[in-house]
């Protein structure tokens, strides 16, 4: 296995700004992983996770090791009557996943189609679009720790899973995810009420209206997302972007109130 030094990764974030890492490698199986640790532990460097660098900006050069995670592969684990569990790699292509879950008709992360990013980092932003939750789809992943060299399985709850927020974001932890796994069903229940005030076209319902005639499947809803992803973003292949990030404020009732006396 070949570490390099002195990398350029400009190309490897979505805002492609300049930037070197001291350290570098690619992982593409999991055989690397206790030669990677090893490595982290002689050299005594901190070390960082891309995916497709989308929500990452390198302010300048990183210190440590960059390890791009290209793990690949899936595969359905269990099926019942109207549900399957998908396991799926971390390395995974986000958009290319809900594509391919939609091909099969396999119901649950339609809605988030084309953000940008790996399987891998779902879990870490807790990614949500148009009415969807990444975690309302998700049942565990497991992790490689660099410390202890083992993986381990974490569960929801052990993700701590919040509004766009999770464990991984706020603690200094030593892990790798290298793979999350999915509740997903054959029995679909569409989410297709998002609508955002006073901007008609970002409305699914209304979308879906011009391109197809009920009833809608899960292919009509992950079309419509891609028509209003489309129109409003750049294409960041083309065109250096962070693409579409932030929070929705959160108020108290208290403020609410005051708020609706001045607009009714």
């Amino acid at each position: 296995m070949s570490f390099q030094t002195n990398t350029p990764i400009t190309s490897l974030t979505t805002l492609r700004l300049p930037a070197t890492a001291a350290h570098f490698i690619i992982l593409k199986n999991l055989d690397q992983l206790p030669e990677i640790a090893d490595y982290i532990h002689q050299h005594d460097i901190p070390f960082m996770v891309l995916g497709e660098g989308s929500n990452t900006l390198f302010q300048s050069d990183y210190p440590g090791l960059i390890i791009l995670n290209q793990l690949s592969g899936k595969q359905v684990t269990d099926s019942s009557e109207n549900k399957l569990t998908l396991q799926v790699a971390a390395g995974e292509n986000w958009h290319q996943l809900v594509t391919w879950t939609v091909d099969k008709g396999y119901g649950g992360i339609e809605n988030l189609a084309l953000i940008p990013g790996t399987a891998g980092a779902a879990p870490v932003q807790n990614i949500a679009a148009y009415g969807q939750n990444f975690d309302d789809a998700f049942l565990c992943l497991t992790a490689y720790d660099i410390n202890t060299k083992q993986s381990i399985t974490m569960a929801k709850a052990a993700c701590e899973f919040g509004y766009r927020d999770s464990y991984f974001r706020h603690t200094k932890h030593s892990l790798i995810i290298t793979d999350i796994t999915l509740q997903l069903n054959t029995c679909h229940q569409l989410q297709t009420d998002y609508y955002s005030m006073g901007v008609k076209y970002e409305s699914i319902a209304k979308e879906l209206e011009t391109i197809a005639q009920p009833p809608y499947s899960i292919n009509h809803v992950y079309q419509s997302v891609i028509n209003i992803r489309t129109r409003q973003l750049p294409d960041w292949h083309v065109i250096p972007t962070a693409g579409s990030f932030f929070k929705n404020p959160l108020i108290t009732k208290h403020k609410l109130t005051e708020l609706q006396t001045k607009i009714p």
